[in-house]
């Protein structure tokens, strides 16, 4: 059997459209597909019924792929995982060069996916997990959300850099130290995209066994307006004094003061402190 797991509220309420459009493009190929509503999917019910040759085909975007990531645990996953990418956030099909619509194995990814431990929580992440301005970003959007007025996430991250107050940093990569005063962000790359396409981590690779931690830390507000933008094509490694990279199995990051934490653009609340960490299946 073919499990087609579906949201229909991903991609800002076309998840249904969606789901649809994959089953009159691909119900010619395949004759057992069984589409299932991910909002009333039962993990326990769903798993005893699954044997090792059924496939499960998600339909969304990176949102869906979280959800279904943590639901059901890293090393727990003993099918065939495929996506049909069209949600509103695409970080991740971006990230392995699959254009939206296209049906690809990620079997291989959702097994390397790292964690991360929030007050004593763990929580697998696909992309990233942020301290800082990007948890911010993504806090205001989702009050704006609830309100349904429209929003623009680069001018909610220009307006929030310029009243932004800067956190204290200490950070431990594979137990090394470090600390950075005037911190904006400090993100744990597993891809090399967040934010709806950021290249925030331009070498990152989401297959080895390291993560990417990007800090952002400059005296002046208005100066790291100026170069936040460079963030978007990749362009910021060269901005050696406000941008620091390192890369690691664990990294943990501690502020001085909370600060809202995202994962994977879903926001946990306002902690100071998260532990990423990395490691590898060697799944082929």
């Amino acid at each position: 059997m073919r499990y087609v797991i579906y949201n229909p509220l991903s991609c800002n309420g076309k998840g249904n459209d969606i789901k649809n459009k994959f089953l009159d493009e691909y119900k010619s190929k395949f004759d057992d597909l069984v589409p299932v509503n991910g909002l009333t999917l039962k993990q326990d019910e769903f798993r005893n019924k699954l044997n090792d040759e059924d496939e499960i085909i998600l339909i969304g975007g990176d949102g869906t792929i979280n959800v279904f990531l943590n639901k059901y645990l890293r090393n727990d996953i003993k099918n065939k995982i495929f996506l049909y990418g069209g949600g509103s956030g695409n970080d991740f099909s971006k990230d392995i060069g699959t254009p939206p619509y296209t049906l690809v194995e990620i079997t291989k990814y959702l097994k390397n996916c790292p964690y991360v431990i929030v007050k004593g929580g763990k929580r697998y992440f696909l992309n990233n997990v942020g301290f800082g301005i990007d948890g911010k970003v993504c806090y205001t959007a989702e009050e704006l959300k609830k309100k349904k007025k429209k929003f623009n996430y680069t001018a909610i991250a220009a307006k929030l850099l310029l009243l932004l107050r800067k956190k204290v940093a200490v950070v431990r990569v594979d137990g090394k130290r470090y600390v950075y005063k005037n911190v904006i962000l400090a993100a744990s790359m597993n891809g090399k995209y967040y934010g709806g396409g950021m290249k925030n981590a331009p070498d990152q690779d989401r297959l080895s066994d390291e993560l990417t931690l990007v800090v952002l830390h400059a005296r002046s507000n208005l100066h790291a307006m100026f170069r936040f933008p460079k963030m978007i094509k990749g362009e910021h490694y060269k901005y050696k004094k406000i941008v620091a990279i390192h890369k690691g199995k664990s990294i943990d990051v501690t502020f001085n003061k909370p600060e809202y934490i995202q994962v994977d653009g879903e926001v946990l609340g306002k902690y100071t402190h998260y532990k990423a960490i990395k490691e590898i299946n060697n799944v082929k």
